[in-house]
């Protein structure tokens, strides 16, 4: 994430928890987003698109422009129904509606996303 902000790519958080900005905080990393969509501003939950709809809009990005890393089936269809470019997270097996697919995000780097879209 450290990297993703050197660069100046912004970072948006897609979920359909409450909590988010209070596990953010717990963490010591709400200040590395730009954006927070959660439960709390949206109406439909994965997999409908809404969260990350909402969150580029936020951005003032276009689904174009945006990767969605997922680790759920159905973020996975929210985001390919919204039409972003989704990284999906876990198993391929799993998530094989992903446009790519990594095991964790162990060693992700900006260039190893720039791999993963090509």
């Amino acid at each position: 994430m450290k990297e993703l902000r050197a660069a100046g790519i912004k970072i948006g958080l897609g979920s359909s928890s409450k909590n988010s900005i209070l596990i953010l905080e717990k963490l010591g990393i709400l200040e590395m987003f730009d954006t927070i969509m959660d439960g709390n501003k949206i109406h439909m939950s994965k997999p409908h698109p809404e969260v990350f709809e909402r969150g580029a809009a936020e951005l003032g990005i276009s689904a174009d422009h945006i990767i969605v890393f997922e680790d759920a089936i159905s973020g996975v269809e929210a985001a390919i129904q919204g039409g972003f470019y989704c990284i999906g997270i876990g198993d391929s097996s799993v998530l094989s509606k992903a446009h790519a697919v990594v095991v964790d995000m162990s060693g992700m780097s900006v260039a190893k996303m720039l791999d993963l879209i090509q």
